[in-house]
């Protein structure tokens, strides 16, 4: 009878344990660096690993708590099977709520300052300020004078059109992007061969949502 309750007891305390693990562990991975009062939570653009802020963190980390996060599907992460930004959005938050961290500063770049926005507009009081970098709401209002924004934009001509792609012409269209993007010509294979190379081709979905705030 004893071994029986003992065995009880011993379940139920691994039960206790796997949904605590299942519910604090984040789907991205997070680097933790410095100290300091005031945290912030580093998101990288598209297909980039959190390596990206390497030399921000390096100097911000002297006065501030950095969590560095890099998204599923990207460098190396495991993907989710069906990611989107929203997604993300929430799964931030409750990361941020779970370490309790006290109203960090969100710093995205690109894709990251678009959840960065997404994060300020949705939970003002949970972030105290945003800085975004090379970041819009929703990049084909750029290119198209004509666009309207709607609730849910039908993105599968783009998301075919990556999806298509073999590993070779994504690499290249990669690379031509980047270099449009990047100033200094020496991180060019620095940034296409570690820092922003996707894991697996699902997380492309999440490069089609467009997003503009109301």
């Amino acid at each position: 009878m004893k071994k029986i309750k003992f065995l009880l007891i011993l379940l139920a305390f691994i039960l206790v344990c796997i949904n605590v693990f299942a519910a604090t562990t984040p789907p991205f991975n997070v680097t933790v660096s410095g100290k300091g009062k005031q945290a912030i939570v580093f998101i990288p653009g598209f297909t980039c690993s959190g390596d990206v802020w390497k030399e921000t963190t390096a100097e911000l980390s002297k006065n501030f708590k950095c969590y560095t996060l890099t998204m599923p599907g990207f460098a190396g992460q495991k993907a989710q099977d069906d990611p989107s930004l929203n997604g993300w959005e929430n799964e931030i938050i409750e990361f941020i709520k779970s370490e309790k961290i006290e109203k960090p500063i969100i710093i995205g770049h690109s894709m990251g300052g678009v959840l960065a926005l997404m994060l300020a507009a949705d939970h003002p009081d949970k972030i105290a300020k945003i800085v975004v970098v090379d970041a819009l709401p929703c990049l084909s209002a750029v290119f198209n004078p004509n666009f309207k924004s709607v609730e849910n934009p039908d993105c599968s001509q783009q998301i075919a059109t990556y999806t298509k792609m073999d590993d070779t012409k994504f690499a290249q269209a990669q690379a031509a992007g980047i270099k449009r993007l990047v100033a200094d010509t020496t991180k060019y294979n620095l940034i296409t061969n570690g820092v922003c190379k996707p894991t697996v081709k699902p997380t492309l979905k999440c490069i089609a949502i467009c997003r503009i705030p109301t």
